[in-house]
């Protein structure tokens, strides 16, 4: 199965299980209860880097703090289509919080083994919510079967694929 119709089983199922919930919205919008939502909407991503011990000033394998500025976010957001009509926030907790409490429409996160744990209670949290996940770098295309228990889906190869098969 290609990376396109892997992101795409994750969005259907995430679609899928919001389908009742439509239905119902349908219902109060004929009945004059609810409005219309604009018929254009941006999908929202967040794209998350986690921060692990490994990281920590003083502590972890590294003794000083590291002082580069890691491209795998940047890299990322550039990877989504231009036909995808996306909002991309990033979010690299070496140097942020992550806002739990923001509504994105998929969060997508690179992991190494050094943030795997902080990275899958992220990726816990957003799908208690609700929101789909797909989970990607080093450690996920290392242990594909451990990143999979905490994912929607599980990027191994080339990321804009996912976007590009979610885009219509």
């Amino acid at each position: 199965m290609d990376n396109r119709s892997i992101f795409s089983l994750a969005v259907a199922n995430s679609i899928r299980t919001n389908a009742s919930v439509k239905r119902e919205k349908a219902r109060m919008i004929l009945r004059g209860q609810a409005r219309l939502a604009p018929l254009h909407k941006l999908m929202k991503v967040l794209i998350i880097q986690p921060s692990g011990m490994i990281h920590r000033f003083r502590v972890g394998t590294y003794p000083k703090s590291l002082r580069y500025s890691p491209l795998t976010l940047t890299t990322l957001a550039a990877y989504v289509p231009e036909d995808v009509e996306a909002e991309v926030e990033i979010a690299d907790e070496g140097v942020q919080f992550v806002d739990f409490e923001s509504r994105p429409d998929l969060v997508a996160m690179t992991i190494i083994t050094g943030t795997c744990a902080r990275g899958y209670a992220i990726a816990d949290h957003f799908r208690r919510r609700g929101i789909p996940v797909v989970i990607g770098g080093v450690h996920a295309s290392l242990c594909p079967d451990e990143a999979q228990q905490h994912a929607d889906c599980v990027a191994t190869r080339v990321w804009g694929n996912h976007l590009a098969s979610n885009s219509s």
